[in-house]
């Protein structure tokens, strides 16, 4: 089934027809029901294709694994918010021809969009969020999961923080990374609805402690601790204690701009009291 998309990626990439790469080795047919794998075929029609195509399918074939574990790679890293490990995962994929191939199309971009969020590219997120809209493709359950997730950060980094919370709550249970409770959470906060932000964020939280997520736990006990403190009178020393503790982990993971940020957050806690 692989070797017949990848066969159908580089017909097209050529500007071939199924009749002319076809043409005195099998019928237009037998190509086609190759190309969308709905029949069996021998390995002597596949090399003879591939040679027509100037393609190594084997080659391809690995290419094409390689593009599906570094895609999952990519994902994971920007969950992470690694951004070194997000800058080389992204540099794999794009020097891989078999990019643009339709299996891959809209992950890809959405998952491109998503790396450009991070690095605040607002502007060439929305673009490529607007081109997959366009496409005539019927999204998967989980591509429509992570069309909403990804529309749903770009919201909040836009300001329009009740539309974010509105995208966001379309996700189903189709969609396997929980770490959207995280980007409700803070939207929920946004809008000083602290009750419903309190609620996201310990799902949040128990999502990024079973995947050792250890910078993003730093971030969802950071907001815990705000709405704590925002929501009742709190206790200085048990507040001076708690920032200790997220101060050390920030130092820990050597994370400057969120150590910066959690000496602003316990001044202004002081400063309060």
């Amino acid at each position: 089934m692989v070797k017949g998309k990848i066969l159908k990626y580089y017909r097209e990439q050529k500007g071939y027809t199924q009749e002319q790469l076809s043409k005195g080795i099998c019928s237009v047919s037998h190509l086609s029901k190759i190309e969308r794998g709905i029949t069996e075929y021998s390995e002597e029609i596949t090399a003879i294709l591939s040679k027509q195509l100037n393609i190594n399918i084997q080659d391809e074939v690995r290419k094409f694994k390689n593009f599906e574990v570094t895609l999952q790679e990519w994902q994971n890293a920007i969950v992470m918010l690694d951004t070194d490990e997000m800058q080389v995962k992204k540099a794999a994929l794009d020097a891989n021809p078999l990019k643009n191939i339709p299996d891959f199309q809209v992950r890809y971009s959405l998952l491109l969009a998503r790396h450009y969020l991070v690095f605040y590219e607002i502007e060439k997120c929305h673009k490529l969020m607007e081109n997959v809209k366009k496409l005539d493709i019927n999204l998967s359950p989980y591509e429509s999961n992570l069309y909403n997730h990804v529309q749903g950060i770009y919201y909040f980094s836009i300001g329009s923080y009740k539309k974010s919370i509105e995208i966001l709550k379309k996700i189903d249970s189709n969609y396997s990374s929980q770490e959207y409770y995280y980007h409700l959470a803070i939207s929920y906060h946004a809008v000083h609805n602290n009750t419903l932000a309190q609620y996201y964020a310990q799902k949040a939280l128990h999502y990024f402690q079973e995947t050792l997520n250890f910078t993003r736990i730093l971030d969802t006990e950071t907001l815990i601790i705000l709405l704590i403190n925002a929501k009742s009178q709190f206790s200085l020393k048990e507040t001076r204690q708690f920032y200790y503790k997220l101060i050390q982990s920030a130092k820990k993971i050597q994370s400057v701009n969120r150590l910066m940020k959690l000496y602003y957050n316990f001044g202004q806690e002081l400063f309060r009291s």
